[in-house]
């Protein structure tokens, strides 16, 4: 019904958003996107990968790359 379709469009919304900062530069913000993204859905590769680069765009080059990897592995 209305309600799942509203909960399916709500991660892409958040997506769309992430993407935005990251396109931005504001990888502070995108990462507290892709975090609450990888809560909803924690097996989502896609939003992994992206937590990985927000961190890597911060500096958090190891972390970024353990989520770079863990990403690679999952598809």
């Amino acid at each position: 019904g209305e309600a799942r379709e509203a909960a399916q469009n709500r991660p892409l919304s958040l997506l769309e958003i992430g993407a935005q900062y990251m396109n931005a530069g504001r990888y502070q913000e995108a990462l507290d996107v892709f975090n609450r993204l990888t809560k909803i859905d924690p097996d989502n590769a896609l939003y992994i990968l992206q937590r990985g680069a927000s961190l890597a765009g911060l500096g958090d080059i190891s972390r970024g790359l353990a989520d770079i990897e863990l990403a690679a592995k999952m598809e």
